[in-house]
C-alpha cells in the first residue's frame, strides 16, 4: 500500500505541473480569445486559497508578495501530491492499464468536491459550476488533465 501511494503522489505530483498551464490567467485569457464563449480566470485559484486563508489568520498582509508566490505553489503541489496518494490507495485494486479511465474519473471528482465543495464553503470559489452553461470552465479542463495524467503515470510507476 505505501509504494502505491508514494507513486500516486509521484504520479500527482507530476499531474500537478501539467495540469497548472489550465489555470494560469495568462494562458486561460490565451485561450479565451480562441475558444468561442470561454470566461477566463482572473487569478490563480491557488493562489486565491492562499490568499483567502491569510486573510482569515491575520488583519493585513501576512506574506509579502513573494511569500505568498512560494505558498501558493508549495500548497498547490502538495495538495496535487496528496490527492495522488489517495489516488494510489484507491487505485491499488484495479487492473492495470486503466488509469487513463480511473485518473480522470478521480480528476473530476477533486474537481467536482473542491468546487462544489469546500472552496465556496471556505469562500474561496471562483464560480466555476455556476454561471452560464455555454461558457468553458477552466479549473475543470485543468482537472481532466490531472486526473488523466496522474492515473497514466501512476500505471507507469506501478
Amino acid at each position: 500500500m505505501i509504494r502505491d501511494m508514494l507513486a500516486g503522489a509521484i504520479a500527482g505530483g507530476i499531474a500537478t505541473l501539467a495540469m497548472s498551464p489550465f489555470m494560469a490567467p495568462r494562458v486561460t485569457r490565451s485561450l479565451a480569445e480562441v475558444v468561442p464563449d470561454a470566461v477566463p480566470l482572473e487569478e490563480f485559484p491557488p493562489r486565491r486559497v492562499v490568499q483567502e486563508a491569510e486573510a482569515k489568520v491575520s488583519d493585513g498582509e501576512l506574506l509579502s508578495e513573494r511569500a505568498e508566490d512560494v505558498a501558493t505553489w508549495v500548497s498547490h503541489v502538495a495538495f496535487g501530491m496528496g490527492m495522488g496518494a489517495l489516488y494510489g490507495a484507491v487505485a491499488r485494486p484495479m487492473p492495470r492499464d486503466t488509469g487513463a479511465i480511473t485518473g480522470t474519473a478521480f480528476g473530476l471528482t477533486v474537481w467536482a468536491v473542491s468546487y462544489l465543495g469546500w472552496l465556496p464553503v471556505f469562500g474561496v470559489s471562483t464560480g466555476t459550476a455556476s454561471g452560464h452553461p455555454d461558457k468553458l470552465p477552466f479549473p475543470f479542463v485543468a482537472h481532466v488533465v490531472y486526473g488523466l495524467t496522474t492515473g497514466v503515470v501512476y500505471d507507469r510507476l506501478r
